[in-house]
C-alpha cells in the first residue's frame, strides 16, 4: 500500500465487525468505544465513523431493495508505534459486491483508516 522509503509501512487492523446486523448501531457504538479506549481517539473520530457508516448502509440498502446485506466494518490503523501527541485524521473505503455462489446476497465491506495527522505532511 505504501512504498519502501515511506515513514509509514503499511496498515495493520484493530478491529472488524462481520455481518453487522443494519439495525444494530448500539453494538457498533459499544465495539467503537472499545476500540477508542484502546488507541485515545477524539469523540470526533466515533461520531464520523458512526455518521458515515450510516448513510453507507442507507445508500446500499436503498441501492438495492430486497437484497440481503451483510455489512462489515473494519478500522485499520498505521502500522508501528503510536505517538499521542499526533491529532487523528481519517478516511475510508467502500466495497460491495454481490457473493459467487449466492447472487440474491450483498457484502458491504466498510474499511475505515484512521491515520495521524503528522504522519500525513
Amino acid at each position: 500500500m505504501t512504498n519502501e522509503n515511506s515513514k509509514n509501512r503499511g496498515w495493520e487492523k484493530v478491529g472488524e465487525l462481520n455481518n453487522l446486523p443494519n439495525s444494530d448501531i448500539e453494538m457498533m457504538q459499544s465495539w467503537l468505544s472499545a476500540i477508542s479506549a484502546s488507541l485515545n481517539l477524539p469523540s470526533f473520530c466515533i461520531a464520523e465513523i458512526l455518521k458515515t457508516t450510516k448513510m453507507a448502509i442507507k445508500r446500499a440498502v436503498n441501492g438495492h431493495p430486497g437484497t440481503e446485506i451483510y455489512t462489515h466494518l473494519s478500522i485499520y490503523i498505521p502500522h508501528g508505534p503510536i505517538a499521542n501527541e499526533n491529532t487523528w485524521g481519517l478516511f475510508h473505503m467502500e466495497r460491495i459486491e454481490f457473493r459467487e455462489t449466492f447472487q440474491n446476497i450483498l457484502d458491504h465491506r466498510i474499511n475505515f483508516y484512521l491515520y495521524l495527522e503528522s504522519e500525513a505532511t
